[in-house]
């Protein structure tokens, strides 16, 4: 039998980044995230890649520029 997963977060179609007076500067985009219950993950990337950022918005620390939190 197998158990149903429960979504603690999910995201579609992303945007990350920065907003100023003068431009919108955008880091990533189109993210599709589906953690789930149970899982253990890991977020891994170069420096300056987005991370941080990514992870402010996931928070609401940070705005995202586009996208929807379900």
């Amino acid at each position: 039998m197998k158990l149903a997963t429960k979504h603690i977060i999910q995201v579609k179609n992303l945007n990350i980044g920065y907003t100023s007076k003068k431009e919108v500067k955008t880091i990533a985009s189109n993210i599709n995230i589906e953690l789930n219950t149970g899982n253990l993950v890991c977020l891994l990337g170069k420096n300056g890649i987005g991370k941080s950022t990514l992870l402010r918005t996931l928070t609401k620390v940070q705005p995202s520029l586009k996208g929807e939190f379900l």
